[in-house]
């Protein structure tokens, strides 16, 4: 959401909206004192209760004007958002948080945190209650209107993992090239959402939109961390057969490999990571260890010629 510079300065000048929500920074001493620690987390839970949004820290919400975060504090703040997504919000949260330049009206540039936060498949409780965004603020949710969405969003949950629709994206973000080689002859007369519908590839949404599933972004999708950022295998290998480094050992990594793209062929080219780092030993036995690290996807070469791969990927 608000990918460019462009789009988020663009939307910044038109003022806060359902999905647009601008918060000063001010620090006293060490710590945040401005916004409160409840009241980020009323507004980043209705966010997520509703359709999802944008929170930028260090625009002024009355005047629009980019006020920034001064270098040295960038950590002490992302921390603050953290600490809140994790202790102040039930079920936690957990957005994309992006530090980038915003050009203020003297033209320079200020640093900002971008918050993103995607539509959940959960309902949050923060510390005011239950919220959720209309228009340019935030509404108690009332208690009819609360138990529907607790019922559509248990509802979503029982949807296998790769069956969901992913709200990130729509259904021309589909790549046609990608999904068209998966056609059979008898499927040809179907028509594509049809055809795609059947595959798992997308499906309506609760507002009967017709989106992507997760396995239609990781399968038919040029670049699918571009609506899941965990979407990707992060390769590492380790000289030697530890991942830690030993004392007076120098470089420990011999070769390092974040692999992108389609689901099938990441399994492709982690193969031929996996093929160009094996290590031998009179033929047969295997001196290396292999990683695949990040929290993401780990995987170990046993011997000269067995490898698991295991990758995870998640909505938020």
């Amino acid at each position: 959401m608000f990918n460019t510079t462009k789009d988020l300065v663009g939307k910044i000048r038109l003022g806060q909206d359902s999905f647009l929500e601008l918060k000063e920074i001010r620090l006293a001493g060490n710590r945040v004192s401005a916004p409160s620690r409840d009241s980020l987390a009323d507004e980043l839970a209705g966010s997520a209760n509703a359709r999802g949004g944008v929170c930028v820290l260090g625009v002024d919400d009355k005047t629009r004007e980019v006020l920034g975060i001064s270098l040295e504090s960038l950590d002490r703040v992302e921390d603050f958002v953290r600490e809140i997504c994790n202790d102040s919000i039930q079920s936690p949260l957990y957005p994309v948080i992006e530090r980038l330049t915003l050009p203020t009206s003297l033209g320079a540039d200020a640093p900002v945190l971008k918050i993103e936060v995607q539509k959940s498949l959960f309902v949050h409780r923060s510390p005011g209650g239950y919220f959720h965004r209309v228009g340019s603020s935030r509404r108690e949710i009332p208690p009819d209107y609360l138990a529907r969405l607790f019922q559509q969003r248990s509802q979503t949950r029982i949807i296998r993992f790769d069956e969901q629709p992913v709200p990130a994206a729509s259904f021309d973000d589909l790549n046609e090239e990608l999904w068209k080689k998966f056609e059979t002859t008898y499927s040809l007369a179907d028509r594509p959402r049809a055809f795609l519908s059947k595959l798992g590839l997308a499906r309506q949404d609760e507002e009967g939109v017709w989106r992507p599933t997760v396995a239609g972004v990781l399968m038919a999708t040029k670049d699918p961390r571009r609506y899941l950022p965990n979407a990707f295998v992060q390769a590492v290998a380790y000289k030697g057969t530890s991942s830690t480094p030993e004392a007076g050992t120098g470089g420990y990594q011999l070769d390092a490999w974040d692999i992108t793209g389609p689901l099938d062929r990441r399994v492709v080219d982690a193969c031929r990571f996996v093929a160009r780092n094996i290590r031998r030993r009179d033929g047969h036995d295997g001196a290396g260890k292999k990683s695949f690290l990040g929290g993401r996807a780990r995987s170990f070469l046993v011997g000269s010629s067995e490898s698991i791969i295991i990758e995870r990927h998640a909505l938020s």
